[in-house]
């Protein structure tokens, strides 16, 4: 299972996909079955008082409101969109960034709905580099590069 806590809230997420909700100042809890696969990853959204999240699943993403209990934007890949996200995080308080298995780093709305930067489509001066996307077999052979350098 996997915890995650921010002011008087603690989330929990787990591999059937279910996220458990506790107020811990009202001594509450709340169970949401999201009908999803395993909760890879939750991040609370910046902010004192913002308790939106979002939640990384093994076949998409989705952004919560813990304060109504209700599903405020979600993504899957394979239905509306076609790519594999592999990571999520925020970027404000009011979007957020993902990763992708084509090589994007996408920031969207909180709705998820339009992509607003793309990596690939910038000129750049600096080489970009992100490590989490690449692909394990080019993982493995860096961190075997790196693990027996003199």
């Amino acid at each position: 299972a996997l915890p995650i806590w921010k002011g008087d809230t603690l989330v929990l997420g787990d591999v059937d996909g279910n996220l458990n909700v506790w107020d811990l100042k009202a001594r509450v809890s709340r169970g949401i079955p999201t009908h999803r696969s395993w909760v890879k990853k939750i991040r609370f959204a910046p902010g004192k008082g913002n308790q939106k999240l979002i939640v990384l699943y093994s076949d998409g993403a989705e952004v919560w409101d813990t304060k109504e209990t209700k599903m405020v934007s979600s993504l899957r890949s394979g239905r509306n969109v076609n790519y594999r996200i592999l990571d999520v995080d925020w970027c404000t308080s009011d979007k957020v960034i993902l990763a992708s298995d084509d090589g994007c780093i996408r920031i969207l709305e909180m709705s998820m709905k339009s992509a607003c930067f793309r990596m690939d489509e910038q000129e750049l001066t600096d080489p970009v580099w992100c490590p989490y996307i690449l692909t394990a077999r080019a993982s493995l052979a860096l961190k075997a590069f790196l693990l027996h350098r003199p």
